[in-house]
């Protein structure tokens, strides 16, 4: 405990509930390790890209099922990131290749690739502990 302008201040430190950095990647929209069957990346520092772009820059790491990108719930305004869905988990490894590129080659500011846990994965994760 600490005072601060005549006030005790409690400090906490926050532990992360069992099973929750799972559930954390997937708000955050990304992880660092690999999970099974990945078969998204997610994608930050999106500068200004469409979604045509998008598929023009991963097209060479395999067949692209959808690109997705993300936006404020109110405002709908471009959050700079996105998901890049593939049909195989090999293409999802070639697309982690491209962690620091930059699309068109313009020099803003390289992507941050990483794998992806889409909410599907973690429902059925969900649905398959609950019936084990």
């Amino acid at each position: 405990d600490s005072e601060l302008s005549g006030r005790t201040i409690h400090v906490r430190i926050a532990q992360p509930d069992a099973g929750s950095s799972e559930l954390n990647a997937a708000r955050f929209g990304n992880v660092a390790v690999r999970p099974k069957g990945c078969r998204a990346v997610f994608i930050g520092n999106i500068a200004w890209a469409d979604e045509e772009k998008l598929r023009a820059h991963f097209a060479p790491c395999g067949t692209i099922e959808q690109v997705i990108l993300d936006h404020d719930r109110e405002t709908n305004d471009f959050k700079r990131s996105g998901r890049v869905i593939f049909d195989s988990s090999a293409a999802v490894e070639e697309a982690i290749k491209l962690e620091g590129s930059y699309i068109d080659g313009f020099p803003r500011k390289p992507l941050r690739v990483t794998y992806a846990v889409m909410h599907s994965d973690i429902e059925r994760a969900r649905k398959h502990e609950t019936s084990a």
